[in-house]
């Protein structure tokens, strides 16, 4: 019995990877078409013509406290698990950081600590090798912009510089970096449909954490005496 409910379990944990997967290519797919400037008349502009970047502290071990706000780290981007290291003095407004700020990681590993992320926890301070992105055009929606910039994060990699993997780049060169900016109405439209997909695929992320907590609990039963 309980073989037969670990093969279903199993199953239910094949699909749900299935479609994790699907909605990545359904959100990479429409990304490209949404931000197509094919037959488009969408104005182009420089990053840093509509923004502005502004970098983090440099914080050294013996500023770490146990308690204040915590220090926003690359890995702390990345990683939502990643612990923190706090600060407990006196902070500059340009260093922190609020729920729904953007910034950008203008050094780390491709793939994962480099690019857009949008900030969703509590204030913080801002470490360095992270800009806080002030968006400076009113026609320029925040949420498209990050869109926007991981759509061409693999053109901002081709300019950086540093090791395999581990990479920079400039804020001079960042801010050479065009963007496509078409009306806002069609811009909070290009993120109503990619935040849909995005919200799809988090319902599915939490779904597989559900089903490996109940696989789980059945396997722990079983080695248990359960039945």
């Amino acid at each position: 019995q309980i073989v037969e409910r670990l093969d279903k379990i199993a199953e239910a944990q094949k699909l749900n990877d299935d479609l994790i997967q699907k909605s990545d290519e359904l959100f990479q797919s429409l990304l490209h078409k949404e931000l197509n400037p094919a037959g488009k008349d969408w104005e182009m502009k420089k990053l840093g013509e509509v923004a502005n970047f502004v970098n983090g502290r440099a914080f050294k071990p013996k500023d770490w406290s146990k308690r204040g706000l915590p220090i926003i780290r690359i890995q702390n981007l990345n990683n939502k698990d990643a612990s923190f290291n706090f600060y407990d003095g006196d902070v500059e407004e340009k260093y922190l950081v609020h729920n729904g700020d953007l910034l950008f990681s203008w050094s780390g590993n491709i793939g994962t600590s480099f690019g857009a992320f949008v900030w969703e926890k509590e204030d913080a301070i801002l470490n360095q090798h992270i800009f806080n992105v002030k968006i400076t055009n009113i026609n320029l929606d925040k949420d498209y912009f990050y869109f926007f910039i991981n759509k061409i994060i693999t053109e901002i990699e081709r300019k950086t510089h540093g090791i395999t993997g581990l990479v920079h780049i400039t804020k001079g060169t960042l801010e050479k970096v065009k963007i496509l900016i078409p009306s806002i109405e069609t811009q909070k439209q290009i993120v109503a449909k990619l935040s849909a997909v995005q919200e799809y695929k988090t319902q599915l992320l939490e779904q597989k954490a559900k089903l490996k907590e109940l696989f789980d609990g059945v396997l722990h039963k079983a080695f248990s005496g359960g039945s």
